[in-house]
């Protein structure tokens, strides 16, 4: 029996996906033409559903939603598939009913190098790098300030443990960078508390804004901040 062409091109356009390399990142997915059209601090969930739907295309009903444990709406979820749309999974975070911050990852995308994110969106206004620690490790913490667009690209490497004791190994402009967050403009001290208290990172490190530092020229000019100075800051 003569197999469907149509078939056959499926399945060579799935095969396709793993046996091709990976296309490179597209500044578009950063989307920062999109981020305009969220008013932070004032959008309310119907409202940011309402925006993605015209900007994704995607329902309101299609929406994964987040409440806490009084049942209030705090999150909003989409995943964007479309080729001609950014790509990559967002989350809307609300606080008293309003938009704090949107979350973007775009795994399992190939991710963006941190050269690529500086290419892509220029020079930051301020950085912040510094080791953590967590009871059974260290690791490297950074983030990109872009005080005048709202946007804050994020890293965290691995924790070290009692199996890896080094020190993670330092930042370089090749590290891969998993996604960033998105809220309104302003300068460090207001942008961090808005990443780190709300959505998956909340109520971590908002004292973080004390470490940030003016850009100092390229990538290779950052220092690292050690570990004492990160503790003294809490």
């Amino acid at each position: 029996m003569a197999i469907p062409f149509a078939f056959l091109l499926i399945l060579f356009l799935m095969c396709g996906t793993y046996l091709l390399p990976p296309l490179p990142f597209p500044c578009a997915n950063f989307t920062e033409t999109y981020w305009s059209e969220f008013n932070f601090n004032v959008d309310t969930p119907d409202e940011v559903a309402s925006n993605v739907f015209r900007l994704w295309g995607i329902e309101n009903s299609k929406l994964d939603r987040y409440e806490d444990i009084w049942g209030n709406l705090i999150g909003l979820r989409w995943l964007s598939i479309r080729l001609n749309k950014p790509f990559g999974f967002y989350t809307a975070w609300f606080r008293e009913g309003v938009l704090q911050k949107i979350d973007v990852e775009w795994t399992p995308l190939p991710m963006p190098s941190l050269s690529q994110a500086v290419e892509c969106l220029g020079a930051p206004g301020y950085y912040i790098v510094y080791y953590g620690m967590a009871p059974d490790g260290h690791n490297i913490n950074l983030d990109l300030l872009y005080t005048e667009k709202g946007l804050v690209v994020r890293y965290v490497s691995l924790f070290t443990t009692f199996l890896m004791p080094e020190l993670p190994e330092e930042f370089h402009p090749r590290m891969r960078i998993e996604g960033l967050a998105v809220v309104a403009p302003g300068a460090p001290e207001q942008m961090v508390p808005a990443v780190y208290s709300t959505g998956n990172v909340g109520g971590g490190y908002v004292h973080n804004a004390c470490l940030s530092k003016p850009w100092p020229g390229s990538i290779e000019a950052m220092e690292i901040v050690p570990r004492q100075e990160f503790i003294s800051c809490h």
